[in-house]
């Protein structure tokens, strides 16, 4: 691809690949990942709108609540911070994540600026790759903790971690592509051109 234009996900899963790119010469399992990331983006999506706790309140009333519900019931009662946090490490980091790995599978060339700018920022946001399951994992803690309320972790959260640690692994063998086959090492200084 010529143009500088970002491409979205949904147009990459579709669309063409750089002749001299990550999918084109990979080999052996390393064909699985683009797999992987569309898998992980999947989970993601389940693991956000499925519920991930069920808090049962003095026997009588039930509340199921989902990664996005919790974030909007945040947002109603006026907790913004709390809320943009969530929103930001749940949903936003991951789906940036996922798309940033994609384009880097796909459409930069082996060795070339973007790739390297690609791999230099995916190696900074894998350093807050747990980060996003940490939030969730405390909104639990807190609320199994509370005394007033039963809590029952549901399906989403298991969707919600697959996902991430999916797109871990994925992301892991896209970064280790780039080094092995272009030295797109984070300390390679950019010189080449896609």
């Amino acid at each position: 691809m010529s143009s500088d234009r970002p491409t979205s996900f949904l147009r990459l899963a579709f669309g063409k690949t750089h002749d001299n790119s990550l999918a084109r010469q990979a080999q052996g399992i390393d064909r699985l990942v683009e797999p992987a990331l569309v898998l992980s983006l999947v989970l993601l999506i389940f693991g956000l709108i499925v519920p991930v706790l069920r808090v049962d309140k003095l026997l009588i009333f039930t509340d199921q609540i989902s990664i996005l519900s919790g974030i909007y019931e945040l947002m109603t009662d006026g907790e913004w911070f709390l809320a943009i946090v969530i929103g930001a490490f749940s949903v936003l980091a991951p789906v940036y994540k996922l798309d940033l790995a994609f384009r880097a599978w796909r459409t930069h060339e082996i060795g070339g600026n973007r790739m390297r700018r690609a791999v230099r920022t995916l190696d900074l946001i894998g350093k807050w790759a747990m980060l996003d399951v940490f939030v969730v994992a405390l909104v639990i803690f807190t609320v199994k903790n509370t005394g007033l309320a039963n809590a029952v972790v549901e399906p989403g959260l298991y969707l919600f971690v697959s996902s991430i640690l999916l797109s871990m692994t994925a992301i892991y063998r896209v970064r280790q592509n780039a080094v092995t086959m272009g030295t797109a090492s984070p300390e390679t200084p950019p010189n080449g051109s896609d």
